[in-house]
C-alpha cells in the first residue's frame, strides 16, 4: 500500500471515529443522534417491533451479502435512490410540521401520532446520511482493493456489504413505518 492511500485511510478513520464520538455525546446542541435513536427506541414499544425492525435488517444483510456481495454499480445505485430519498424525507418533514394546527386544537391522538411520525422521520434520515457515508467510504477505498491482503480485502467487503444492505432495508422498513403514519395524520 503506498503511503498516500495509507494516509487517506488513516485519515478517513479517524475523522470516522470522531464523527461517531460527537454525535453520540449526552448534551449535543447540534447533533442529537442519541436523543432520535431513544425516542425511536421507545416508539419501537414491545420486543416483536424490536425484532422486526432492528433484527431483521442485519439478518436480510447477512443473508443478502452470502448471496451476493455488493459491486460497485450497486453501491452507485443505492447511493442515488438514498440521495433522492432523504430529500424526500426532508420535504415530508417540511409538509408534515405544516400541519401541526390540528395538535394544537385538542387532538390528542394526532399529538402523538404527529410526535411519532416525527421522530420516525428523523431516525430514516440519520439512517439514510449513515449509510451515505458508509457508500462514500466503500467507493473511497476501492482503489485500496489492490493494495492490501485478499483476507483484508474480503473480511471489509463483507462488513461493507452487510452493512450497506443491513441499512438500506432497514430504511425501507422504516419508510413502511412513516407511510402509515402519515396516512394516519390525515385521517384524524
Amino acid at each position: 500500500m503506498s503511503e498516500t492511500h495509507f494516509c487517506g485511510a488513516l485519515i478517513l478513520a479517524i475523522t470516522f471515529l470522531l464523527i461517531i464520538r460527537y454525535s453520540l455525546r449526552k448534551k449535543n446542541s447540534f447533533l442529537n443522534i442519541r436523543e432520535i435513536v431513544c425516542d425511536y427506541w421507545e416508539m419501537l414499544s414491545s420486543l416483536r417491533h424490536r425484532v422486526i425492525f432492528m433484527a431483521t435488517p442485519i439478518s436480510f444483510g447477512i443473508g443478502l451479502t452470502l448471496i451476493s456481495p455488493i459491486s460497485t454499480s450497486v453501491l452507485e445505485t443505492v447511493c442515488t435512490a438514498i440521495s433522492i430519498l432523504l430529500g424526500l424525507l426532508f420535504a415530508t418533514l417540511g409538509a408534515i410540521a405544516s400541519g401541526n394546527e390540528k395538535k394544537k386544537k385538542g387532538y390528542p391522538a394526532y399529538g402523538t401520532v404527529f410526535n411519532e411520525t416525527i421522530n420516525t422521520i428523523l431516525y430514516l434520515s440519520c439512517l439514510s446520511i449513515t449509510d451515505l457515508v458508509v457508500l462514500f467510504m466503500g467507493l473511497a477505498l476501492v482503489p485500496l482493493y489492490g493494495a492490501l491482503q485478499q483476507n483484508c480485502i474480503a473480511i471489509l467487503h463483507f462488513i461493507g456489504s452487510v452493512t450497506v444492505y443491513s441499512l438500506t432495508f432497514s430504511i425501507f422498513l422504516n419508510c413502511l413505518i412513516v407511510i402509515k403514519r402519515i396516512a394516519r395524520l390525515l385521517t384524524i
